[in-house]
């Protein structure tokens, strides 16, 4: 075991956008399959978690099945001639390893990581290659937002009747590191110049509708695995941006009303993405609306009275209508997109879990009919081109909003109950909308093709 973990533990890092072109290894990650010697069958059913920071790595290794802790490592990493080179900084298995360098290749293949090279220790020298899947990113934290994310050292705190000031805690423990992403937890106790390991804890964690802090234990080295599977609650506050401050109550078979009360400041600046809406994003969105806008034009301005309202049978639409009914979902769209956008708050860390483009525009681009609800529905009252007219004024509000916006249109959603996750950003209400105009523009067309649509009167000479 001790050769696995040390590998697994002292295993290289990449500073984000600077390894491999614009590569991010940054995040949580697990071992899906790794080789390294002779021993490596007896560690199938242990799992080892990896979080990768934007200057320190923590990882831990555990049996999920009988709750048995199996150790830790970590410490900070750096660039030097080019090579990614990572300092341990504790180890549970040898205390010798301490200080030791590490370097490996990695790089990101087909979504994993990917790390190879040599393990070289006093205790530990052979070739090791591992594959890792990313649980978790790092990139999702808005500019602003109030988040525990990061990498917080404890300063203060009291844990049961113990109070804790910074100088009890150095002496105890030395330094206390917790690495918070968005799904995941881990606290470390260790002191690098003794070279010991006091205590780790790792878990999930979720923010609750009452705003309470809430930790699921998976792994807990201290006196007993009691706790793992406990969910320990916690107020939580920012005070300022650099500090962050949880008290909750810690219960099992062990602990009855353990009184937890820490305050931390935060060790790594955050410098992760201020926008998961990127410039990019905005530009092929204005295009997209642009372009569905001229071709709605195009198809439909020089219409006559007669094509307007021409209809193929007595229960379809005729072209006034359909023109009326991109005319309402404009206005919708503009009027709850918006709403969104100065009335919530951004959640980024939802915005992987829903629907990407592509499928929101296979759904758009299908043959099967799509109904549209009673509040969409055209009155055909209006006749001509002022259909067109009330559809552009329409469109011309929603692509100001794109691009005026400061806001960013992946973080901000709305509520859908046929969304997975019950939510539908404002891009994605978007793309839906420029799909959903595609989607029309060919109904224009089947209904221009119709044996008995009006045709243009012959221009002279012709």
């Amino acid at each position: 075991m001790k050769k696995l973990v040390l590998i697994l533990i002292l295993c290289p890092i990449l500073t984000w956008g600077q390894a491999n072109g614009s590569q991010d290894i940054t995040g949580v990650w697990r071992v899906n399959a790794s080789s390294w010697n002779e021993d490596t069958k007896q560690y199938a059913d242990c799992e080892m978690i990896k979080f990768i920071t934007n200057s320190r790595w923590a990882s831990i290794f555990y049996w999920p099945k009988t709750k048995k802790f199996a150790g830790t490592g970590g410490g900070t990493y750096e660039w030097k001639d080019g090579v990614y080179v990572e300092t341990c900084e504790y180890f549970t298995w040898d205390p010798s390893a301490v200080g030791t360098q590490q370097s490996f290749k990695m790089s990101i293949e087909n979504e994993s990581l990917i790390q190879e090279g040599r393990l070289n220790t006093d205790k530990f020298k052979y070739p090791y290659y591992a594959v890792y899947e990313r649980l978790d990113k790092l990139s999702w934290v808005y500019k602003n937002q109030k988040s525990t994310q990061g990498v917080w050292g404890l300063t203060s705190g009291t844990m049961g009747a113990e109070r804790l000031d910074q100088e009890k805690i150095q002496e105890k423990y030395g330094s206390v590191v917790k690495i918070i992403t968005p799904n995941f937890f881990i606290s470390t106790f260790f002191d690098k110049q003794k070279r010991t390991m006091n205590g780790v804890t790792f878990g999930t964690y979720s923010i609750d509708r009452d705003g309470k802090y809430q930790e699921t234990i998976r792994c807990w080295s201290w006196d007993d695995q009691s706790m793992v599977g406990t969910q320990p609650s916690f107020d939580w506050e920012l005070p300022e941006e650099n500090n962050f401050h949880q008290k909750g109550y810690l219960n099992s078979e062990t602990y009855t009303d353990y009184l937890i009360d820490e305050h931390y400041k935060r060790l790594e600046p955050l410098s992760y993405k201020t926008k998961i809406w990127t410039s990019a994003d905005q530009k092929s969105l204005l295009k997209e609306l642009k372009r569905t806008k001229n071709e709605m034009i195009a198809a439909t301005e020089s219409l006559t009275d007669e094509q307007w309202h021409f209809k193929p049978d007595a229960n379809s639409w005729n072209i006034g209508q359909v023109v009326e009914h991109m005319g309402i979902y404009e206005r919708l769209y503009y009027q709850e997109g918006g709403a969104a956008l100065r009335n919530t708050e951004p959640m980024p860390k939802i915005s992987d879990q829903i629907l990407g483009d592509e499928t929101y525009l296979a759904w758009m681009a299908e043959n099967q009919p799509h109904f549209a609800p009673k509040h969409a529905v055209p009155s055909g009252y209006m006749k001509g081109k002022a259909n067109l007219d009330y559809f552009i004024y329409g469109r011309n509000l929603l692509e100001d909003m794109v691009r005026t916006t400061d806001k960013d249109l992946k973080s901000h959603f709305v509520p859908r109950k046929s969304e997975p996750k019950g939510f539908h950003s404002i891009h994605g209400l978007l793309v839906v909308h420029y799909g959903h105009t595609d989607r029309h523009l060919r109904q224009i067309e089947r209904i221009k093709a119709h044996a008995d649509y009006p045709q243009s009167k012959s221009v002279k000479g012709k």
